[in-house]
């Protein structure tokens, strides 16, 4: 992924206007007009896959913004601190670390702008569990464990009645699926190192609404710009959280050399934001 934009076509595909005139005998003409669309004018909203990941070629960061207004619902970047709006939970080393450019490991460069970030990995080690190597054959591992680190927004966000809503974050990660000596070595999907977005609309119950589980998210070491689909929560008041689960205690994260440091993942400019479907226009089907 060389650029830090992305481009994409300005419009949708052609739609078009068919006229269908068939002669019924004597007993006259039918005509079936059908007006199936038009062509629009503005950007179409970004294109997702699955519960809400952009789609994964390597040239989507940095996805373009609907060239409609949209309207700003919230927007961190840290660059202020981590304000007591945010909650931390689980493992502590490694857990959830706010990153200056002062840091040990320093928010990756070619992001998004701003020295700040949140970042799941250990200050002393660079990693995100110590150096766990692969257990002799047989044989437990040797002295790791499974680690899990939440970062919770907690006050209730009011998504407002919008007909398009979404969550965009910047996202870099070096994970289990990098380490050529892995179960996940280069696998588009995989099921340990897992982070995940949960969103709740009542406080108490969670539900995960994007994970690396589930959706690819290409090459790791990269900053990419991940689009989550929340319409569906419109005129709701949600929380949400960020996670990261080794699930296993195996390879967390195995290796030790400078190249795989910093290990885990940095999250910066979190954002909601929601517009209304503007230019279109459904014509009934018109039978005579």
């Amino acid at each position: 992924m060389a650029n830090d934009e992305m481009t994409r076509d300005s419009q949708y595909p052609h739609r078009g206007i068919s006229v269908s005139i068939g002669l019924a005998g004597v007993l006259g003409i039918t005509v079936l007009i059908c007006i199936v669309g038009l062509a629009q004018a503005q950007t179409p909203p970004p294109q997702r896959v699955g519960g809400g990941l952009p789609a994964t070629s390597q040239t989507q960061i940095g996805l373009a913004e609907p060239s409609i207004p949209t309207a700003e619902i919230f927007f961190e970047n840290f660059e202020a601190g981590l304000s007591s709006s945010w909650v931390v939970t689980g493992s502590t080393n490694p857990g959830w670390n706010l990153v200056t450019s002062s840091s040990p490991y320093p928010k990756p460069a070619r992001g998004p702008s701003g020295a700040k970030a949140m970042w799941f990995g250990s200050p002393t080690q660079g990693q995100y569990g110590g150096n766990c190597p692969a257990p002799s054959p047989g044989q437990p591992p040797n002295g790791c464990v499974a680690y899990v680190g939440g970062l919770t927004y907690n006050p209730n966000i009011a998504l407002p009645d919008l007909t398009n809503i979404y969550m965009s974050f910047w996202s870099w990660e070096l994970s289990e699926r990098s380490f050529d000596f892995s179960d996940c070595w280069q696998d588009p999907i995989c099921s340990f190192d897992v982070r995940l977005v949960w969103i709740s609309a009542d406080g108490s119950s969670w539900q995960p609404i994007w994970n690396t589980a589930s959706f690819p998210i290409g090459e790791e070491k990269k900053w990419r710009r991940v689009l989550v689909d929340l319409s569906a929560y419109r005129n709701r008041n949600i929380r949400f959280r960020f996670e990261f689960n080794t699930v296993d205690n195996n390879y967390n994260p195995g290796d030790d050399s400078a190249p795989n440091k910093p290990a885990g993942w940095y999250v910066d400019d979190i954002r909601l934001f929601g517009y209304n479907e503007q230019g279109k226009i459904h014509l009934p089907i018109i039978r005579r």
